[in-house]
């Protein structure tokens, strides 16, 4: 069996398992998330290398859920910091308390506790967008994120611009 991240593996990138039986029985364990892998049979023998027709796996995309049952995407980075890759849609702290929903745009300015809405008070933006929430409620010990999560600091954005390609002089973050 063969297996890699990019297509065509060869000999190479093998790992090989001998046997004189005609049929064998592989079980293969693939670790990480979202990872494209593919794989060709070959046979070697005194006429050549013969391959198989190429397979293409992709291995599940990790997410995680928050208090109401929202399930995000998230992506991992060389890193090893996970992302969401989706923006929140809970109306409830990580503890269950609800946060509230505030559509006045006038009480909205006014305010100095928690409160979410929806772009334009529209709930169809719901998904794909998810909820706009005030500072409060990103600042509140309570947590808005799913358990074990954050909202992000200046030190995870900046390793996602440096991730993205952006230098450090170009970091919105090194400019304060």
């Amino acid at each position: 069996r063969m297996h890699r991240t990019i297509s065509k593996p060869t000999l190479e990138d093998s790992v090989l398992l001998s046997s004189d039986k005609q049929n064998i029985s592989v079980s293969v364990a693939i670790g990480g998330e979202d990872r494209e892998i593919y794989f060709r049979l070959f046979s070697l023998n005194e006429y050549g290398i013969g391959y198989s027709e190429e397979v293409k796996l992709k291995t599940p995309l990790k997410t995680v859920t928050d208090i109401e049952g929202n399930e995000y995407k998230t992506i991992l980075l060389p890193s090893g910091t996970r992302w969401m890759a989706e923006n929140l849609r809970t109306s409830k702290f990580s503890g269950g308390q609800p946060i509230p929903n505030v559509t006045d745009d006038k009480a909205w300015g006014e305010l100095t506790t928690a409160a979410w809405s929806y772009y334009d008070n529209n709930p169809t933006y719901n998904i794909p967008h998810g909820k706009l929430y005030n500072f409060f409620a990103v600042i509140d010990y309570r947590n808005i994120c799913p358990n074990g999560w954050h909202v992000s600091t200046d030190e995870d954005w900046r390793e996602l611009e440096m991730f993205l390609g952006m230098s450090e002089a170009e970091s919105v973050y090194d400019s304060f």
